[in-house]
């Protein structure tokens, strides 16, 4: 157990602030933010989901690539109906792989 833990299950005592002073609660934030997203109770083995996470991107990366080559390659009489789902499908990739992009960096990852 931490001190920033064992301190957040103190009880309050009446008349005393919870945090005696700004610099205290400045501190106490900015350790918290240095530790990024995974805190002590994170079970995961975070080498593994940022390796998985990896692999999810690589994948939604040559999705987007798939989706917009065939957007543009479309021909024929049915080109113009099927257009906009390639495009739709392309940009629904793009924002799964920078939500994906966004959780490998949370768990400090690369």
């Amino acid at each position: 157990m931490s001190a920033d833990t064992a301190n957040a299950r103190k009880p309050v005592e009446l008349g005393k602030p919870a945090i005696s002073s700004v610099q205290e609660m400045r501190e106490r934030a900015r350790r918290h933010i240095e530790s990024g997203a995974v805190t002590e109770d994170y079970a995961a083995n975070r080498s593994q989901v940022i390796a998985v996470l990896n692999e999810v991107l690589a994948s939604e990366l040559i999705c987007i690539l798939r989706y917009r080559s065939h957007y543009y390659r479309s021909k024929g009489i049915n080109s113009e109906a099927v257009k906009p789902e390639f495009r739709q499908h392309a940009q629904e990739a793009q924002q799964h792989a920078a939500m994906v992009a966004a959780r490998i960096v949370q768990l400090n990852g690369a």
